[in-house]
């Protein structure tokens, strides 16, 4: 109860009015905290999109709250909470909306990173290809040169005059 108390400890400013949340189990201070920060999330301009379902969650808390005081001032406790359960659910809506707007935000900027990093692997990839080519073909040359020079050696060798016949030794 405390995580959801704190998760809805906001403060904004919503229709020129400062709403705070309430300490307890009250729903109706809970609901109306969520909904001044689900109206402070939405007003981010990376949430434009979502505005329609978090207006719609918004309007319907606003609503139900309404209907909570009003059922208050008349004695109706039982109807009264039940309308600010309700309003909180909606404010809860709210903040969904939001959070997945956010998570496919993150998902997008996430699949752009995964991309550039592909394209860059890529490029890497191709340049490691080219230099063990470039190395197979300088491993082949380095090969035939070593191989014309045993040659050219082995000739040197077998052409070489032999001795001419030496003083003293017949």
């Amino acid at each position: 109860m405390r995580a959801r108390a704190l998760a809805f400890v906001a403060t904004a400013v919503v229709g020129g009015a400062l709403l705070t949340a309430q300490a307890g189990n009250n729903a109706g201070g809970e609901a109306r905290s969520g909904l001044a920060s689900a109206s402070a999330r939405k007003a981010a301009p990376s949430n434009a999109v979502v505005v329609v379902d978090v207006d719609k969650a918004i309007a319907q808390a606003s609503q139900l709250l309404d209907r909570a005081d009003k059922l208050r001032q008349l004695g109706d406790l039982a109807r009264a909470d039940l309308a600010e359960e309700a309003a909180l659910e909606w404010a809860h809506a709210a903040h969904a909306a939001l959070d997945a707007h956010e998570i496919a935000l993150d998902a997008d900027h996430l699949g752009e990173a995964a991309d550039v990093a592909q394209k860059k692997a890529d490029k890497a990839r191709t340049a490691l290809d080219a230099a063990i080519e470039r190395r197979a073909t300088l491993a082949a040359e380095l090969a035939k040169l070593d191989a014309e020079a045993t040659e050219k050696a082995m000739e040197s060798l077998s052409q070489k005059p032999k001795g001419k016949p030496g003083k003293g030794g017949k």
